[in-house]
């Protein structure tokens, strides 16, 4: 109550580590594309191949999920009445 809507987003985008579960994501796709060029010659590994195709379109569907996740919530909180909020 008395709180407006672009300062109800921005606690909704800061809040909980929504950046830090971004960078997580992000992190883990970079972690597994080094994994795949640093052991792609060795002969354990030699037939695991990570097309660039494969890891853009993995961030480009985390980039989905996380921009679907953040805009579902934040429209659940703007049509909240405030009343309901305390019962």
């Amino acid at each position: 109550m008395g709180v407006t809507n672009p300062r109800l987003v921005g606690m909704i985008l800061l809040a909980g580590g929504e950046a830090s579960r971004r960078w997580a994501s992000a992190s883990a796709l970079g972690m597994a594309a080094t994994f795949f060029e640093i052991f792609r010659h060795k002969l354990a590994t030699r037939g695991i191949v990570l097309l660039w195709q494969c890891a853009g379109l993995t961030g480009a569907c985390i980039l989905f999920v996380v921009a679907m996740a953040s805009i579902l919530s934040i429209r659940r909180v703007l049509v909240l009445e405030p009343a309901e909020v305390f019962r």
